[in-house]
């Protein structure tokens, strides 16, 4: 529209003289409607399967896009990390074998300050720290953050109180 005046000829309005410019808003609106809403869902379905990929090739250590990774969503990630973790921490003991008081281990973990509220953790055994399993995982390693400490006794608790942890039937994809 030009000096509130419409344009001599206008394609979308050919054949329906009786559209207002409004209403012709409101249909290109609509139409734009029936085109994006089901490309959000595409993107949804998209980005479940880039989890479930992801979080199946961790078995192989091949790794995954770590920008990508920043682009799911914190469910997403929580998922991606709790199967990495626990599959790092199975590749070490694997590697490792020793006896089972020597082995490291994934669990929910409730630390100072916490109030009840749990989160993900990895019992460390005396004399062991956590570049066995840093190495395992590579850079993904790194969207664990960094990592809170409690002392056990009989070795070390690290824990994440920003990463809940997955139950065992939700992280085996």
């Amino acid at each position: 529209m030009q000096q509130d005046r419409e344009p001599e000829h206008c394609a979308i309005r050919d054949d329906v003289e009786f559209w207002s410019w409004h209403e012709v808003v409101q249909f290109i609106d609509k139409e734009a409607e029936n085109i994006w809403k089901p490309m959000e869902n595409e993107l949804a379905d998209t980005k479940q399967l880039i989890v479930h990929d992801a979080a199946s090739g961790l078995d192989k250590f091949c790794g995954i896009d770590v920008e990508r990774f920043g682009e799911l969503d914190k469910a997403c990630q929580t998922i991606v990390l709790n199967k990495a973790v626990v599959l790092a921490v199975d590749k070490v003991n694997r590697d490792e074998p020793e006896s089972e008081q020597t082995k490291f281990h994934v669990r929910s973990y409730s630390g100072r300050f916490m109030y009840g509220r749990t989160c993900l953790g990895i019992d460390v055994p005396p004399g062991k720290d956590l570049s066995a399993v840093a190495s395992c995982m590579g850079n993904l390693f790194k969207f664990l953050g960094t990592p809170r400490q409690d002392q056990m006794g009989k070795g070390t608790i690290y824990y994440w109180p920003n990463i809940e942890q997955c139950e065992s039937h939700d992280v085996a994809l």
